[in-house]
């Protein structure tokens, strides 16, 4: 039975992401490896490990773009693809838009992508977009 992968950093649960979406981020792809084993990533926003594979961390510097799940600021992006970040959300929840095709439209961008080498979860942003999008719309009314 496979057991549930760990951060060796932090000690936290880990999700699979695929090798094509490690390699696509990493400034300096002289860390892939070719030896067997499944790329991992960690999520928990306090570790500086991004990607995990057998002995390889990848730290959150040895990648390209500032990742949403570690980093809260208004530069982090949200949509990867199309380089919206939190701070365009804002701006466009300012404009009066309220749903995730609303921020789209308003910052005249498409909504279709290469999630799986773009994001570095390896995944579409479409839930990241929303949570985040309502979050910030909740953040406004208070």
């Amino acid at each position: 039975m496979k057991g549930i992968q760990i951060c060796p950093t932090c000690g936290q649960p880990t999700l699979k992401v695929k090798e094509e979406t490690v390699e696509g981020l990493m400034k300096d792809s002289s860390k892939m490896s070719k030896e067997k084993g499944k790329w991992q990533v960690c999520v928990n926003e306090n570790c500086d490990t991004i990607y995990i594979k057998n002995d390889i961390e990848v730290k959150k510097d040895e990648i390209k773009p500032v990742v949403f799940f570690k980093d809260k600021t208004d530069d982090a992006l949200i949509c990867y693809c199309y380089k919206i970040n939190r701070g365009d959300i804002k701006l466009a929840i300012e404009h009066g838009s309220k749903t995730t095709g609303e921020v789209y439209k308003y910052l005249n961008k498409s909504k279709k992508g290469s999630c799986s080498t773009n994001n570095p979860l390896g995944k579409s942003c479409s839930n990241v977009f929303k949570h985040t999008l309502n979050a910030l719309l909740k953040e406004q009314k208070q």
